[in-house]
């Protein structure tokens, strides 16, 4: 697929049953969480992910994806997804609630706001 803008995105995922994210090593992406992780949990889909450390981290905290460090596992993750939707639907809301409580503006705002109110304090 080409690049699609966020007008788009609910129809995509509205017809994906698991969202890739097959990011390739290298500092960028092991330094940061990209986007399209946090679009695919709060459209309630599941990620497959290669094991860049800050994906990795977040897909297995909380049970919403799976990840893989080869072609071979990532065939092995997307097989096993597409042979069970209980799990797919699983991981999909576990996603979608993570955003919804924990990985949500609000949330961070309020965490740097502290974070921000304790330096100035000392």
């Amino acid at each position: 697929l080409p690049w699609i803008g966020l007008k788009e995105l609910d129809y995509w995922l509205g017809i994906s049953d698991i969202c890739l994210a097959p990011f390739l090593k290298n500092p960028q992406h092991e330094s940061g969480v990209a986007n399209k992780i946090y679009d695919y949990m709060l459209g309630g889909r599941p990620v497959v992910a290669s094991d860049c450390r800050p994906q990795k981290n977040i897909i297995e905290y909380y049970s919403c994806g799976l990840v893989y460090g080869n072609r071979e596992e990532m065939k092995k993750c997307i097989v096993t997804l597409l042979g069970d939707a209980g799990l797919r639907k699983d991981m999909g809301e576990r996603g979608r609630k993570a955003i919804l409580e924990d990985l949500n503006i609000s949330k961070v705002r309020h965490n740097l706001l502290d974070c921000y109110r304790e330096l100035l304090s000392e």
